[in-house]
């Protein structure tokens, strides 16, 4: 089945197929060569999601010219680049393993990565877009609001529609867990993060 998508993987998830074709470095320029990684190209469109995987370490001569070429076809680092380019044009990401065992260990990686509900690595907090920032700018807002604790920043961007920045803590703790996202606990924590001593 994998290679009806041109893929030589094929993963499901979040209702879509994640196709994955493995090249060696020498099968990915014969290939380029007999066509076959331009139909696979093609036939990975309709994936979900489309990557590649080119296998191996690419040797350069000192002239810049590929040393582990099949067939004796000639491939200079601009070209190279040209390739991997045009790949990526074509919505496919491009990934770089040393060796089989090394594709092996990233299939798993990848099919974990992409089991995952949601993916948050990059979501911490931003800076704002101004550089000093101002009380009446909301992304400045949303920056501030994302420093107290379990904050995000779609979280933060509710807060400060619902209420602005607390920079006066006179909410209830009742009035923020009205926020979708917020349940007792955190309320909690955000209010006693903001609240003094004598809880105003």
């Amino acid at each position: 089945m994998p290679e009806k998508y041109g893929a030589d993987f094929l993963f499901i998830a979040h209702g879509m197929f994640i196709g994955v074709q493995r090249k060696e470095i020498s099968d990915l320029i014969a290939s380029l060569a007999d066509g076959r990684l331009q139909r696979e190209v093609a036939q990975l469109q309709s994936c979900g999601q489309r990557i590649l995987i080119v296998e191996g370490p690419v040797r350069w001569t000192n002239d810049g010219e590929m040393m582990d070429r099949p067939f004796g076809q000639k491939l200079t680092r601009k070209q190279w680049k040209g390739l991997l380019w045009s790949i990526r044009l074509k919505d496919i990401w491009v990934e770089f393993s040393d060796s089989m065992d090394d594709t092996i260990e990233q299939l798993a990686w990848l099919d974990e990565w992409w089991s995952r509900d949601k993916h948050q690595s990059l979501e911490r907090r931003p800076g704002p877009v101004s550089m000093w920032g101002t009380p009446t700018n909301e992304d400045y807002q949303r920056h501030l609001v994302m420093g107290l604790p379990g904050v995000g920043p779609e979280l933060a961007s509710r807060i400060v529609q619902e209420y602005g920045v607390p920079f006066s803590w006179c909410i209830t703790k009742e009035q923020l867990q009205s926020i979708d996202g917020i349940g007792a606990k955190k309320a909690k924590t955000i209010y006693d993060t903001l609240a003094t001593k004598e809880g105003v």
